[in-house]
């Protein structure tokens, strides 16, 4: 587990994602931060993208209650900033969601 650190750059590389797919990245420490980010990413493919990031306090099961990051992205690059509850542990999930496409995203995490 990668402990996340004030104004360090953490890449997230999903691979392909098939059609209608998901990629879940490793769970990243953020006891050290304020709950800030934001989230610049590079997505290839025909497909569309959601972001979402999942939240934990123990590391075994991951919470979807917080807002998504993104929706219907496409190919291209851009980026978005959010926040968090108070957690110890969080994820950024990926979702091909055209159901007809793949898609490639390599994504960079800062925390402030």
């Amino acid at each position: 587990m990668i402990a996340l650190q004030r104004n360090r750059v953490v890449t997230i590389s999903s691979g392909v994602i098939l059609a209608s797919g998901v990629f879940t990245s490793e769970a990243f420490d953020v006891s050290g931060v304020e709950g800030f980010f934001s989230l610049e990413w590079v997505l290839t493919g025909a497909g569309t993208m959601k972001a979402e990031v999942l939240v934990s306090n123990h590391g075994v099961t991951f919470h979807d209650i917080e807002a998504d990051i993104a929706v219907g992205q496409t190919v291209g690059t851009s980026m978005k900033s959010f926040t968090v509850s108070p957690c110890k542990q969080i994820k950024i999930k990926f979702t091909e969601t055209s159901a007809g496409a793949t898609i490639t995203t390599t994504a960079y995490l800062l925390a402030l």
